[in-house]
This record gives structure tokens, sequence and C-alpha cells, in this order.
């Protein structure tokens, strides 16, 4: 499988500031687990490596995975177990299921409605992860990270997700204060790179030249092992560097 700056992949991490990442990525697939007994269904939309899957599976669900990457498909079979399936970017599974796990995937689309519309078909109940805007961007900014097509705050999010969904909570996801200095060094320096290509050549280059740019780019992470784990990890309401979104479809068995 390709391996790209978007797409996390344990193996081929590089560096502290993706640990970091995949240490959120990990932290929101627990939750999920922990939302649902053994034996229930689960459509995790857009797995990317497929590593979420054995979060899941351990925790004794049924699980179905989409991306609509071939080699991703190919890469998270021979890799994981569970039942991994091609999407074509437009009809998800005609299948219930319990619970649809959507981890940073509705930043990349421009229309995002179609697919939340079937989520809440799909689902009785649906989690979103996605970057907080709001320490991200200034207001009307476009996002720096090429391959979003837009960024949500809380509210934004809030709104988007009740034209479809009953009973939406949105929280930040928190973690120990070395581990969001990370993250946080990280993001200044891609928005320093952001304000340096005044003309956005960026979101023309070539992927693999973007990467190796910013790669070189890059200082090495200071410091010592911050203990990554997700027990340094939690929700909040106040702020916080990812938006956690729980929502129940209205098309639920057990919704009036």
């Amino acid at each position: 499988m390709r391996f790209t700056a978007e797409r996390y992949s344990p193996e081929a991490a590089g560096g502290l500031g993706q640990e970091v990442v995949g240490l959120y990525h990990r932290f929101a697939y627990m939750l999920a687990a922990n939302m649902l007994s053994p034996g229930a269904r689960v459509l995790d939309l857009g797995f990317g490596d497929g590593y979420g899957s054995q979060i899941l599976r351990d925790a004794g669900l049924d699980y179905v995975g989409i991306e609509v990457d071939p080699a991703a498909v190919a890469h998270a079979r021979e890799r994981y177990e569970g039942d991994f399936r091609l999407y074509d970017g437009v009809t998800l599974p005609n299948e219930r299921y319990d619970l649809v796990t959507c981890f940073q995937v509705i930043e990349h689309l421009a229309e995002p409605e179609r697919l939340l519309e079937q989520v809440a078909a799909r689902g009785d109940e649906a989690v979103f992860t996605t970057p907080n805007r709001d320490l991200r961007l200034r207001p009307d900014e476009r996002p720096w990270n090429r391959f979003h097509m837009q960024e949500f705050s809380r509210s934004q999010l809030e709104t988007l997700l009740a034209r479809f969904f009953r009973g939406v909570d949105v929280s930040f996801i928190r973690a120990s204060p070395e581990i969001e200095a990370t993250e946080l060094a990280r993001i200044r320096r891609a928005r320093k790179l952001a304000r340096l290509d005044v003309l956005g050549i960026r979101y023309r280059l070539p992927e693999r030249l973007d990467v190796q740019l910013r790669r070189r780019l890059r200082p090495p992470a200071p410091g010592p092992s911050l203990g990554l784990s997700v027990d340094r990890l939690w929700l909040d309401g106040e702020q916080g560097l990812d938006l956690f979104a729980r929502a129940q479809s209205s098309a639920s068995p057990t919704a009036h």
C-alpha cells in the first residue's frame, strides 16, 4: 500500500509527531469499542491502514470496514482480520449496523451531506472525529492541509450533524500537556509553511514532492519520551485539538 502524509499507519509512522497523531486515532477507536456490547455490528467508514479493526474486534464486535483505495483494502486484508470492502465513494453497504465510525473523514469532503444522510440511515448510532478548526485556522482561512476540503468548529459540526441525527453531542479530545504541546508544535510548523506559500503551490505539487519538502523543513522532535498511551487522553467539554461527536440516528429502531 502507498503510505501518504494523510493516512496514519503504525508500521510507517515517522517521528514523534506521527506517533501522537496515531495516539489520537487509537483513542477514538477505543471510545467506540467501549460503547457497545460484544456481538454488535460496526461499520468503519474510511479505515485507512485498517489497524482500528483490531481494537474493535478485540472488544468482540462484528466488524465491517470500507475504504475507497483498493491498495488499502488489500493491505488491510493481508495484515488484519475483519471484513474489509472496497467503497465506491458514493453508496454505503445496504445493511444495518449498531454503530458507524467515521474518523477523520468528513473534513475531506466538499459536500458531506450525502454521506451523512446514508450514515444516519445505516446506523443506530454514529461517532465522528475531525480536527478542531478553532485551534488550527483563522476565521475564513482555507485549510492548510492540502487534503482537507473544510474544517469544523464545535458549533459548525453540531449544526451539520443535527440535520441528520438526533441527540448530537460534541466533545473535545484532550491529552496531557506534553502530548498536546507536540501536536501544537506540528500544527505551528504546518501553518508557518502555509504562510510562506502565498501562491498556494502546495495544493498543486505532486504529493511525493510535498511530503519530501515538509520532511526536510521539519525539525527533529526534542525531549524525552512522552509516555504515549491512550490513558493520557480524555474527553472534555471546554476545548481540545480534535472534536469527538456522538449522534443517534432518527431512523434507529429505538427512536420515537
